[in-house]
């Protein structure tokens, strides 16, 4: 801090070199706020510089950082993650990290994933990289139960699981992209996180236009064209088995669930499900407890609604479903679950 003159602090080109997000030449070219790019966090983390993502927070607190996991933390995982016969233990140690506290009021499970960066895992092997892949395919679907009963209003897309796979998965196909898909092919058949997969995969279809989606830039796609439908055909497959719709109506979420299921099979098939399981009336609610989305709003602050125009495509008449939810909702002597349900639907403004 000392190299930081008061006579530079308006200006915004000096403060790029500590603070990130600031770009821009000139006042009126000036961008705030701006993505950083994970080479410049990992380079800003080793450092423990200012602008580190990691580090900030000590320099603004005067205080040394404590609860920063060092460096030979993430070699000795990266070691046990690369003896196939210790996954058992690394499951272990990574899920335990969800029960303490870490950084700030976060976990020391969102820590080591906030650390993942590229700049760390291109320094390790192909079998490094393929135990802790095997460990997100595994026990993926269990960090969010866990993390769940931390927090009902959890996302598992904040915590950066998804971008840390595709670090991974993208270095292993620098490594050797046979073995890769190869590896691939294998855990989304046999990964025992079914639910987290379809999520994953689901990304993956959308960077080819796979799903009638507008395709993004096809430079950023992590696999190509005819190896994504290669494994969005076996992972659909597995999809269709009777073992996984079981599992369904014992998730707390599944809206997204179905829309990954449609865009990797078809329309037809999660309809056909649906009006299986929706047969009988507990069905009905059973299923349209686990449709709700979360909201957060500055004026009525987080709650759960049922989104009707992402709920509907799924049924074959909603206004019919609705008639019927209206006359089965309208007693006095309710369950908690249409209470619930009712409520959902109430707020769907």
């Amino acid at each position: 801090m000392k190299t930081f003159r008061a006579s530079n602090a308006d200006s915004f080109l000096t403060l790029a070199d500590w603070l990130p997000g600031i770009s821009g030449h000139d006042d009126a070219h000036l961008n705030l706020f701006e993505p950083v790019s994970e080479d410049f966090r990992h380079i800003q983390t080793t450092g423990k510089r200012l602008s580190s993502l990691t580090h900030w927070r000590y320099y603004y607190a005067f205080s040394s950082p404590q609860n920063v996991l060092p460096t030979d933390f993430f070699n000795e995982l990266f070691k046990q993650a690369g003896v196939p016969e210790n996954q058992q233990q690394l499951s272990e140690k990574l899920l335990s990290k969800i029960n303490s506290v870490g950084s700030l009021s976060g976990t020391w499970f969102e820590h080591i994933l906030s650390r993942l960066t590229p700049g760390l895992i291109k320094e390790r092997n192909f079998e490094e990289c393929a135990g802790l892949i095997q460990f997100f395919f595994d026990h993926t679907d269990e960090v969010s139960t866990r993390f769940r009963i931390r927090n009902t209003w959890f996302s598992l897309r904040e915590t950066g699981i998804n971008q840390v796979v595709r670090h991974l998965l993208k270095h292993m196909q620098n490594i050797d992209e046979t073995r890769t898909v190869t590896q691939m092919e294998k855990l989304i058949v046999t990964g025992a996180s079914p639910f987290w997969i379809a999520d994953f995969m689901r990304d993956l279809i959308w960077e080819h236009g796979l799903a009638q989606n507008a395709v993004p830039s096809p430079s950023d796609a992590l696999f190509s064209r005819d190896i994504t439908e290669r494994l969005r055909d076996r992972f659909a497959e597995r999809m269709s088995q009777p073992e996984l719709k079981q599992q369904l109506l014992l998730r707390q979420s599944i809206l997204g669930y179905l829309y990954a299921w449609r865009d990797m099979s078809s329309d037809e098939a999660v309809k056909q499900w649906v009006r299986e399981v929706t047969a009988t009336d507990e069905g009905l609610v059973n299923l349209l407890i686990r449709l709700q989305t979360s909201v957060f709003s500055s004026h009525r602050g987080a709650y759960r609604r049922i989104a009707r125009d992402q709920v509907s495509p799924f049924f074959d008449d909603w206004s019919a479903v609705e008639e019927k939810l209206k006359v089965m909702l309208s007693g006095n002597e309710l369950t908690p679950e249409q209470e619930e349900l009712k409520s959902a639907l109430g707020n769907d403004d």
